[in-house]
């Protein structure tokens, strides 16, 4: 299954980080895009990296909270049927993941571990939202978190502090 990861980054960020992203995401999506239907086109999924006041904007506007968040996700699923091109949205798209790179770095230092770690799962986080994956309940949010880490352990070599979620 074709697989494209495309990181829009709207701040500064460390070169390394979209590769790592595109890692972690195609890891993520091979391993769980499964239940969802889809007649094996392209699957294509959008990240960007902003800053505080974009992600304020977009947390009012569609969440109706005045402040920045860590991460949102818009998904593009929701037909009964995949379209002709694999799942829906142009080129296949299931969606859109939106971090905030000023809340991901206080995170980040608050519980001692690397931005790249912090983003990661953020962007692992946004994407199981886009596959259907909701927190509604403790242990909803545990199994996201676990799926979570249990791809970044896979990628990139664990961090002091990362089970401390």
């Amino acid at each position: 299954m074709k697989i494209k990861v495309r990181i829009n980054p709207e701040v500064d960020i460390d070169p390394i980080m979209p590769p790592v992203l595109r890692r972690v995401l195609r890891r993520l999506l091979l391993e769980h895009l499964g239940s969802l239907p889809s007649n094996g086109g392209p699957v294509a999924i959008d990240v960007s990296l902003v800053d505080a006041s974009r992600m304020r904007m977009l947390n009012h506007q569609y969440r109706g909270r005045d402040e920045p968040t860590d991460v949102l996700a818009f998904p593009q699923l929701g037909g009964e049927e995949p379209p002709a091109t694999g799942f829906e949205g142009e080129d296949g798209s299931i969606g859109d993941v939106v971090i905030c790179i000023p809340v991901a770095v206080e995170s980040a230092r608050d519980r001692g571990i690397s931005l790249l770690h912090e983003v990661a799962f953020l962007a692992c986080h946004g994407a199981l939202h886009l596959l259907g994956w909701t927190h509604e309940t403790e242990e909803d949010l545990e199994d996201m978190h676990a799926t979570c880490f249990a791809t970044l352990d896979v990628i990139i070599p664990m961090d002091p502090g990362i089970d401390d979620q």
